[in-house]
């Protein structure tokens, strides 16, 4: 029965991983248009971007020893808008991401206590880093105000932003959608129930520091108009 179960997960994660590749390598040379047109530039980014799929897969099981869990993850991942424009685009975000998950799931496997520690140790010199580059193109009103802070944090949790239209993706992409699907709307309310049910502080906190940090860099994104 088990070994009936592991061949359809497989089965399923392999569809996955199919749908991911051709969602991110079709067409790749074409769309969007506008910029990093060159197949050999995107086809990096797009190859890590499929990458990402199989890495959460793959920490999301070792988390939670399940593999209903790990897929349903991976699924959602590889169709999320958001995930599919920078996988089909030379983002330094999508790089990152994979590179994140790689040291994390490296982390949990080897379980080396000082590895973690160097990882925990590093985000405030990432922090620090970035704060660095965006001193040096600062302008005068870089400081984000408390207004300013509310301002971005409502519309990055507004409803538009999320399910309907984002403003962000300039490059001949999917303005017409949000970062979300409407259909994963349960999941969001299923998810936010069992944290705070659950009394899980240190995912909030996590929320909390997300959102504090896009809305307070909001004004460098390219179409930034609606943010002040």
């Amino acid at each position: 029965m088990n070994t009936v179960k592991s061949k359809k997960v497989k089965l399923l994660l392999l569809f996955v991983i199919i749908f991911a590749f051709f969602s991110r390598f079709f067409f790749l040379d074409k769309i969007p248009s506008l910029v990093n047109s060159a197949i050999s530039q995107r086809f990096f980014s797009a190859s890590l971007s499929v990458g990402s799929v199989i890495l959460l897969y793959l920490l999301v099981y070792r988390a939670f020893e399940s593999a209903k869990i790990a897929l349903l993850s991976a699924m959602i991942f590889s169709i999320l808008p958001w995930t599919i424009e920078q996988g089909r685009i030379v983002s330094s975000v999508n790089i990152a991401l994979f590179f994140l998950l790689g040291t994390i799931l490296l982390a949990k496997k080897i379980k080396i206590t000082a590895l973690k520690w160097i990882i925990y140790l590093s985000v405030p010199l990432i922090l620090y880093l970035a704060y660095t580059q965006f001193w040096l193109f600062r302008s005068k009103d870089f400081i984000p105000s408390l207004s300013k802070l509310t301002n971005d944090m409502f519309i990055l949790t507004s409803p538009d932003f999320l399910f309907f239209k984002n403003p962000t993706f300039w490059w001949g992409g999917v303005r017409e959608t949000g970062i979300l699907y409407l259909s994963f709307l349960p999941f969001l309310f299923a998810g936010f129930y069992d944290i705070v049910t659950q009394k899980k502080l240190n995912i909030l906190a996590w929320l909390i520091l997300i959102l504090l940090t896009s809305a307070a860099i909001a004004n460098f994104f390219l179409l930034h108009h609606l943010f002040l």
